[in-house]
């Protein structure tokens, strides 16, 4: 499976697509904490796993110098 990374553009307008693209029903989410901290960022989040996606948070790594 190939890496894709999903910028905010559109409000993430790119994640809906990719999600009924190909059918996901998890995604790994690698972000810094201060994400969750971002009320239209969560609210989109929510609404993606009201349709049953799984949205696993990883966040315990250090910026590659």
């Amino acid at each position: 499976m190939e890496q894709k990374i999903i910028t905010p553009d559109d409000n993430y307008k790119g994640l809906d697509e990719w999600i009924r693209k190909t059918g996901a029903r998890k995604i790994l989410m690698v972000c810094s904490g201060s994400i969750r901290y971002q009320k239209a960022f969560n609210a989109h989040l929510g609404e993606i796993e009201k349709t049953g996606v799984e949205v696993i948070d990883f966040r315990d790594f250090q910026p590659n110098p």
